[in-house]
């Protein structure tokens, strides 16, 4: 049972049978729907220095290549303040200790609390396969794809290829960035009603027949 029609046809597309999918409602993120529901979210300029999100993925050797990959674009750059946020399901020192160093760098912190109140203050997120990328834009904040080489790459948003630039390498991720900030204003006004589709495809609103589905 899926949260919409659109992971249906993810899941579809990467090979699940069809007649074992039924499309349901976001029982669990159905907020997601009421941030896009209504009117965009007033774009602001990018602070200074600018703030970066890594949404890190669940799996450590994903981690690991994210963290890494993330600190080699940015880590050395004081225009950048960096935040990296561990899937509940990992640790800092865990994904640390799988790159074999003890800490982060000087300009970079670990993001804790209420991921919603880290989206708020953040100029750009970067991400790999995880939902993060969903509440991002929900928010109105523009992401960034860093695909993966350590497993299969499952990007939420493909299916819309203009709501995010897609990047493979520390120096396209940092271009990607600098890009974004450079007009992050004209970035969120292009893409909202981009991001509007994706968030009403992927969490349809909960009604009987969502509940009806786990009955079956």
């Amino acid at each position: 049972v899926t949260s919409g029609g659109l992971a249906s046809k993810l899941l579809t597309a990467w090979g699940l049978p069809g007649d074992r999918l039924l499309v349901g409602g976001a029982i669990r993120q159905g907020d997601l729907l009421r941030r896009t529901g209504g009117r965009m979210p007033q774009p602001r300029a990018s602070t200074v220095p600018s703030k970066v999100l890594l949404a890190m993925p669940i799996g450590l050797d994903e981690a690991a290549e994210a963290l890494m990959v993330f600190l080699d674009a940015f880590g050395d750059r004081p225009q950048y303040r960096l935040v990296v946020r561990c899937h509940p399901s990992n640790s800092l020192p865990k994904v640390l200790g799988a790159l074999g160093i003890s800490g982060l760098p000087s300009g970079a912190i670990e993001g804790i609390g209420d991921f919603t109140d880290l989206l708020s203050c953040s100029d750009v997120v970067v991400y790999t396969t995880s939902t993060a990328s969903l509440e991002a834009v929900a928010s109105g904040v523009p992401v960034v794809h860093l695909e993966t080489l350590s497993t299969l790459d499952m990007d939420a948003l493909e299916l819309e290829p203009r709501a995010r630039p897609t990047v493979a390498s520390a120096d396209e991720l940092r271009l990607a960035v600098a890009s974004i900030v450079a007009d992050r204003e004209r970035f969120v006004h292009e893409r909202w009603p981009v991001w509007q589709r994706l968030v009403a495809g992927y969490f349809a609103p909960v009604t009987e027949a969502t509940y009806r589905a786990f009955r079956l």
